[in-house]
């Protein structure tokens, strides 16, 4: 059986990750921004994910699919990366706030769902449709994958903590 010191001890732990995870998602989404600001602006830059035409994140943010997912329009139709940033702001904040909130808890389950599915459309258009390689948008894959399972184990942690007080 688990003491409530140790389940109170997880779900420390359990904040720092959702928080390290969604600030590594933020500054990735935010580094793909900077990248299409710099080529809508005119500026020839070299991002580091550039390595040949087919491993190339500029040639994938500055596709169709790169504002509004390429099925949004206006006034929705912008960069993937502004997405990004909302939500993994909104998830750091989330993630830091009332840590024992089962309803938060079920919603941030939702939305990193959501942003799984998001995920698996744009691999599948990176893969198939692009035939490219970006390896942000592999790395924001695996931050999405890696928030839904945190977030999981937060709900997992906050329920025994709650049958805990209950016996």
């Amino acid at each position: 059986m688990v003491s409530t010191k140790q389940l109170i001890s997880q779900l420390s732990r359990n904040t720092i990750y959702l928080s390290c995870i969604s600030s590594i998602g933020l500054l990735l989404s935010i580094y793909s921004l900077s990248i299409e600001i710099r080529h809508q602006n005119g500026q020839t830059y070299d991002a580091f994910c550039d390595i040949n035409s087919y491993i190339s994140c500029s040639k994938v943010f500055l596709s169709s699919y790169g504002k509004g997912f390429g099925l949004l329009s206006a006034p929705l139709d912008l960069p993937n990366p502004v997405f990004g940033v909302i939500l993994y702001s909104l998830q750091a904040i989330v993630a830091n706030i009332l840590h024992t909130n089962l309803l938060l808890t079920k919603l941030y389950i939702i939305v990193s769902l959501i942003s799984n599915l998001g995920s698996l459309y744009l691999a599948y258009i990176l893969a198939f449709v692009l035939k490219n390689f970006c390896i942000v948008c592999v790395a924001i894959y695996v931050i999405n994958f890696l928030q839904l399972m945190i977030a999981y184990n937060r709900y997992r942690i906050i329920t025994s903590f709650k049958r805990l007080k209950k016996d």
